[in-house]
């Protein structure tokens, strides 16, 4: 059910508050100014890491105060991108996972960030090219650590469901493998998606989960859009991601965020 007072939008940034470019409309960015005017927090929640949502802090200002980044993982304030909540798990587990899976598919691709740092192996940026202009290595276990916070992997040539079947038998079962909204998977540790980060923040932020509103695109969207009192889904997004939602909106390319957000407004 649609909130009856201003409370919380939280909304995917690629095939959802993004077009086919990768920009923000101008109407799109005008609905979140006018939203926030009217006493709603504007969230963006995205598998993307925190500093990637520096484009959005750009074009609509500082009404976005606070992100859910990395499918939930890290939640911040903007635009310092300071760090509020971050969830991790222990750099051998991640190590370990790493190995299991290179010993039965060693093409396998991956992007690591930990306490030392963040690192991606060659051929990352084909399949993630969000990622693009980041140093690569052979092999992203050199870069260390005690804490691991995000763990990436990718396929030259397989695509994410591909993933998904051949490395979750694969990882152990204290780590889950997940849909990372491109061509690539998260591992990492159970229970944490984009309605456990967006839940973290509504708690700190005070905000009831009746208040919230979500909308998004894709698979790893659907935790969020169960969670929020009105889950939403965009017109491009597949089957499965609009099936759990409680409406179906116009399409990234044809400002349906635009036009949704427009008939909340006052």
């Amino acid at each position: 059910m649609i909130p009856s007072r201003p409370g919380l939008l939280a909304f995917d940034l690629d095939g959802t508050v993004l077009d086919d470019s990768g920009e923000i409309t101008p109407r799109t960015a005008g609905a979140l100014r006018a939203l926030a005017a009217q006493g709603w927090r504007i969230v963006p929640a995205t598998g993307r890491p925190a500093f990637m949502i520096a484009g959005v802090c750009d074009a609509v200002g500082p009404d976005v105060a606070f992100g859910v980044a990395s499918n939930g993982s890290q939640v911040c304030s903007l635009p310092d991108f300071a760090t509020l909540f971050a969830a991790h798990f222990a750099f051998e587990a991640a190590e370990d996972a790493v190995r299991r899976v290179r010993e039965r598919h060693p093409d396998v691709i991956f992007a690591f960030a930990t306490d030392h740092g963040y690192t991606q192996e060659h051929g990352f940026d084909k399949r993630m090219p969000a990622q693009n202009g980041r140093t690569e290595v052979d092999d992203v276990l050199g870069i260390g650590g005690s804490v691991a916070y995000k763990l990436i992997a990718v396929h030259a040539t397989h695509g994410a469901q591909w993933l998904l079947d051949t490395l979750t038998p694969l990882v152990g079962g204290h780590l889950d493998v997940s849909h990372i909204g491109a061509e690539g998977v998260e591992i990492g540790p159970k229970g944490i998606d984009k309605a456990s980060g967006l839940a973290w923040l509504c708690d700190h932020l005070g905000v009831a989960q009746d208040d919230v509103i979500a909308v998004g695109d894709n698979r790893n969207d659907i935790e969020m859009l169960r969670w929020a009192a009105h889950g939403v889904a965009m017109g491009n997004a597949d089957q499965t991601t609009k099936a759990v939602a409680d409406q179906v909106i116009g399409a990234n390319t044809t400002d349906g965020l635009a036009m949704f957000i427009e008939s909340l407004l006052d």
